[in-house]
């Protein structure tokens, strides 16, 4: 195996055997995210800094060759029936010590307002801490794990780079650790026409402290954009902490495991800014869209993210 430098504007190149040789795609703060990474060419290798062993079953099942800063490693080339497969070997401590703060409880509190409003970086820690409504010394490390993580350019003004690749690791760490836990109950409209008819969940009244998610509040932000009927809700995800007996009685909702209203407890702290009273902020529509699993509800997603997210 030889490790070739890079040629001008060419990536760095990795020979293997006599014929086979692979063009070098650095991802450094590659996460996990397929969403955000696009299909590589046979003979392109995704180089991260850590890929696990289920991370790896599902590059190698759509065919992509990986490395990472561990030695796993998967290469394949068909033509000449090269292949390499490397894996079991541990995330490195440097990486697991960035990734876990970043994408902790803090961090994960900390980054959709960075993502909704960039320019806040540009504060004093003390600003920001008042902001989003944490300690200023914990802003201080996790801007130095989004520094290390090359999210952020330290410069003056600091700057936020490489938003789109963040937004999708927030969504993936948001869906796997936080959102689970906010889940309160299912439930159906005690109306079958609110569930069957057009808008008629939007003359369901709306208390204070409850706001749309998911489909619903893709359809609000959102219908400026869409054609006509391209997005009716048929999974409505609705935000409050109000208790099962005020959802009953001020919203005509009945427990059932297998309704179309999936009701969640609102984040904890304080929330960046909405463009709608009734809704949620649009990074966590955009991550309810994505989470769904829903082709349509990607594609929603795309539009809103161009539409309210900052590139």
């Amino acid at each position: 195996m030889q490790l070739l430098p890079a040629d001008g504007s060419l990536p760095a190149r990795l020979r293997l055997g006599p014929h086979a040789e692979f063009s070098l795609l650095a991802q450094p703060g590659w996460r996990g995210a397929t969403a955000g990474l696009r299909e590589l060419a046979p003979h392109e290798v995704l180089v991260a800094p850590y890929v696990s062993e289920a991370m790896g079953t599902r590059l190698r099942a759509q065919g992509t060759c990986y490395l990472d800063r561990a030695g796993n490693a998967w290469l394949t080339e068909g033509t000449h029936l090269t292949t390499v497969l490397v894996q079991g070997r541990a995330k490195p401590r440097e990486v697991r010590a960035a990734g876990s703060l970043l994408l902790g409880k803090m961090g994960l509190h900390l980054l959709p307002h960075l993502l909704t409003e960039p320019q806040l970086v540009r504060e004093s820690y003390r600003t920001i801490a008042a902001r989003v409504g944490l300690p200023i010394a914990t802003i201080g490390w996790l801007l130095v794990s989004l520094q290390a993580q090359r999210y952020l350019v330290p410069e003056t003004p600091r700057r936020l780079v490489e938003l789109a690749e963040l937004r999708h690791r927030w969504v993936a760490a948001y869906g796997e650790t936080v959102r689970p836990k906010l889940v309160a109950g299912q439930y159906r409209w005690l109306e079958p026409t609110l569930k069957l008819g057009r808008h008629g969940w939007q003359q369901v009244p709306l208390p204070a402290g409850r706001h749309w998610g998911g489909e619903p509040a893709a359809h609000l932000l959102a219908a400026h954009l869409l054609l006509d009927g391209y997005l009716l809700p048929q999974d409505f995800t609705l935000y409050s902490s109000a208790t099962r007996g005020e959802l009953m009685r001020t919203m005509r909702l009945v427990p059932d495991p297998n309704g179309v209203v999936q009701v969640l407890v609102t984040p904890a702290g304080t929330q960046p800014p909405a463009p709608r009273p009734d809704c949620v902020f649009p990074l966590l529509v955009y991550a309810d869209l994505l989470l769904s699993g829903d082709p349509r509800n990607r594609e929603v997603a795309r539009m809103l993210a161009a539409e309210y997210l900052p590139k």
